[in-house]
């Protein structure tokens, strides 16, 4: 799932220079482009948005003004070239503040703490669900469950799951996202058993 986003700025060179970072991130979907706050508040009125990249001087009324009137605002990313508002946005939860000009790599630093603050960042994490049934490690996967059976290689990873730990081999196509693995559980306790 892609993260909605905004792009709010009255230069038309910094508005085309975020537009270009957006494209670059694949989990970021540019939901609209505005020159003013006020073209923002009415793209909010009728679009999705959980990610704005906010500028704050601008015409009749900035970017700080306009967060506070939200009463349910989106997840907002200052775009600046004035210092002096940093302490003003945080205050306000802003993800992060961006000094311009802004670079890439300090835009995508942004992105990725703003990713990791929805839930939907874990949703393509599998369920994991035991069985005692094969003698041999083998796993499958169906959907987003992934089928692990009791015996494992002596290649694999150890992963806290609450009060237990899960081996996972390392052949495993879904090996890289088991470090980020919080919790996982039996779906039937009287069948399933704990790895060993």
């Amino acid at each position: 799932m892609k993260i909605r986003c905004a792009i709010t700025d009255d230069e038309p060179q910094a508005r085309k220079g975020l537009k270009g970072y957006v494209e670059q991130v694949p989990f970021l979907e540019l939901a609209g482009v505005c020159e003013n706050a006020m073209a923002l508040n009415e793209l909010l009125r009728t679009t999705d948005v959980d990610l704005v990249f906010l500028d704050i001087e601008m015409p009749y009324l900035s970017g700080i003004d306009l967060l506070k009137s939200l009463q349910r605002p989106p997840k907002v990313i200052f775009t600046t070239a004035f210092e002096q508002y940093a302490l003003k946005g945080f205050e306000l939860e802003a993800v992060d503040y961006l000094l311009k000009p802004v670079t890439f790599e300090r835009f995508l630093k942004a992105a990725n703490r703003a990713h990791d603050l929805f839930p939907h960042s874990r949703q393509h994490l599998p369920t994991i669900i035991f069985s005692s049934g094969q003698t041999t490690s083998s796993s499958a996967f169906s959907g987003r469950t992934l089928y692990m059976w009791k015996a494992w290689k002596t290649t694999s990873a150890s992963i806290p799951c609450k009060a237990r730990t899960l081996r996972m081999p390392r052949s495993n196509p879904y090996w890289s996202t088991f470090p980020t693995l919080l919790s996982c559980k039996p779906t039937n306790p009287t069948s399933s058993t704990r790895p060993k």
